[in-house]
């Protein structure tokens, strides 16, 4: 069986971050000639993806590395999209945002299909950190779909993680 890319290259193929409306503590902002904080902006990463399999049981762990690239926008005063796009398409992800960290939200799936490959995401836990022009990113889900494989559908069941480090474009 071939690799099977479950969530893109980094697992932040559409990530959408919730943050905090007026965020300033009302102190003395006086002389601070710093702009605030932004996850906006076009992002490259370079990341690593695992997988492991509980369907089929003698399936190997699978691990793969790449890099992509990554837009991220304002929707709202309060909330961020970040979008990758893959051949089989993108996964919008909320995150709740407290300062320059950005927390997954929980009860989010996806489903592609591309060609003959179908998978269901469910995301347990993620992150997002922000550090000047650089973005730290992990990501963790469970898995459930169809791959080809030998001519024959498979079903495959597992979980995987990934995690990403960004530079600001």
């Amino acid at each position: 069986m071939g690799s099977v890319g479950c969530e893109g290259l980094l697992g932040v193929d559409g990530l959408q971050i919730a943050t905090d409306a007026g965020s300033s503590g009302g102190g003395d902002d006086a002389g601070d000639s710093a702009p605030p904080a932004t996850f906006a902006g076009n992002w490259t990463c370079t990341g690593t993806t695992s997988l492991r399999f509980t369907k089929p049981p003698t399936q190997p762990p699978q691990s793969d590395t790449g890099t992509a690239t990554y837009v991220v926008a304002e929707t709202s005063p309060t909330e961020l999209t970040i979008t990758g796009r893959t051949d089989a398409g993108a996964c919008a992800k909320r995150y709740t945002r407290a300062g320059t960290t950005a927390s997954l939200e929980g009860g989010q799936s996806c489903t592609s299909v591309d060609g003959t490959t179908a998978l269901t995401n469910t995301f347990t836990n993620g992150s997002a950190i922000l550090d000047g022009d650089k973005l730290m990113t992990t990501l963790s889900w469970d898995f459930t779909g169809t791959v080809m494989s030998g001519g024959q559908q498979v079903p495959i069941q597992g979980s995987g993680s990934s995690d990403g480090r960004c530079t600001r474009l």
